[in-house]
């Protein structure tokens, strides 16, 4: 029995630590096994003065996303164990920069390839298993910043009291996936839902809808999924246009399950899947009438601008929108 996987989102917080602390006892495992005196907590911040150098505590917190008082901790283990010293600012005497010492440098150079092992196993894993982790993590975290939590839970809270038929203690839980080939039907079907709509359904739709792992898996891109009960009930999807772009289309929601998000993050979703690639950006080809779509798009951060080249041809997009990743 595993009691935290029934209390389902209350205690994801939990379930999260859990797979942090199981990760951090088996690397610290096998740096024991190769006799390697590093403690795993201190790599994110081993690894960002080594990529961006010496810089101030507040500094290093902000870029971490971590709180002030657990960076100054981790630097002062840095400094005890040799890898780190503080100097002080050139530009103001009140201030300390944290900077790797010549050991870490060492360090670092001598543990590139066990991590280059570490991250392959383990996005190996994940590939195995049909889900794509990281980029789910990153989709929750824009989504979590942009309505913080707190807020959101007080106002479902003060609707629930308002109305108690509100309340549901076993949510229909929407899931985030990649691409299932048993889905090449309902991805096709889910678009022309809206397309059939609005618009005609033109060669370039059928290329996309019948054939989607030519025109888009084929060339290194990506079809991503939401499911309930292992039905899929939105799509959207990144055509990769060169090394650094994504387009991204046949972004559609099931009517039955529109007005609830999930569009949203559907595209969240997409958006750190193409910052995960090293995508450095996304653009998109739309239509005016679309106002629903557009208001989403710019919440998102996409804006108008002058299309490129090398995009497919769709008679029915007056508009073209852009977002810089990176």
């Amino acid at each position: 029995m595993d009691f935290l996987a029934e209390l389902d989102y209350l205690a994801l917080g939990s379930r999260l630590k859990r797979l942090s602390d199981h990760l951090i006892s088996e690397v610290s495992q096998t740096y024991k096994t190769l006799d390697i005196d590093f403690n795993p907590r201190l790599f994110p911040l081993l690894q960002l003065l080594y990529r961006h150098g010496p810089n101030s505590i507040s500094e290093l917190s902000q870029a971490l996303g971590v709180t002030h008082a657990a960076v100054s901790q981790m630097a002062h283990m840095m400094v005890k164990s040799g890898l780190a010293s503080k100097q002080p600012d050139p530009t103001d005497e009140r201030r300390q920069f944290l900077e790797l010492t010549p050991e870490a440098h060492a360090l670092y150079q001598s543990l590139t390839p066990l991590w280059q092992a570490m991250q392959s196993t383990l996005q190996q894993f994940g590939s195995q298993q049909g889900f794509l982790l990281l980029p789910a993590i990153t989709a929750m975290e824009q989504a979590i910043n942009q309505s913080p939590l707190q807020q959101a839970w007080l106002a479902k809270l003060n609707a629930i009291e308002s109305n108690p038929s509100q309340a549901n203690t076993n949510p229909t839980a929407v899931r985030l996936t990649g691409w299932q080939p048993q889905w090449r039907e309902q991805f096709a079907a889910l678009n022309l839902q809206w397309l059939e709509r609005y618009f005609s359904v033109t060669e370039a739709d059928k290329h996309a809808l019948f054939q989607p792992e030519e025109y888009y898996l084929n060339d290194g891109g990506y079809i991503l999924f939401a499911e309930v009960d292992s039905q899929p009930i939105g799509a959207v999807a990144l055509k990769r246009i060169n090394t650094d772009i994504f387009e991204l289309s046949k972004l559609a929601v099931a009517e039955t399950h529109q007005q609830r998000g999930i569009g949203r993050r559907l595209m969240l979703y997409a958006i750190s899947m193409a910052t995960m690639v090293g995508a450095q950006q996304l653009v998109l080809q739309s239509n005016r009438q679309l106002k629903a779509a557009l208001h989403l798009y710019r919440e998102l951060g996409f804006k108008e601008a002058v299309p490129i080249a090398g995009l497919p041809d769709f008679p029915r997009a007056d508009i073209f929108m852009e977002k810089t990743l990176r």
